[in-house]
């Protein structure tokens, strides 16, 4: 069964290669995401996001590649 996690930390528009929505956790983590919902498409929005990390790297090289679940929206 795969287990998802829950991260707390800022949304960030990064504009590399074809730009993409990625997540700073405050633990230092970073991941690149993948079915961010759109009315959640803020850049600098806190949030505590639950995932599934993806194997694998992405074009972008950028964090580990994460499937959005659920995003709560802390501020």
């Amino acid at each position: 069964m795969i287990k998802s996690k829950r991260v707390k930390g800022v949304l960030r528009y990064l504009e590399l290669s074809m730009g993409f929505w990625a997540l700073e956790g405050e633990d230092g983590s970073k991941y690149e995401l993948f079915e961010l919902p759109k009315s959640n498409e803020v850049d600098g929005l806190v949030c505590e996001i639950e995932l599934i990390e993806m194997d694998g790297d992405t074009i972008n090289m950028w964090g580990r590649p994460a499937k959005v679940l659920q995003v709560i929206v802390l501020a």
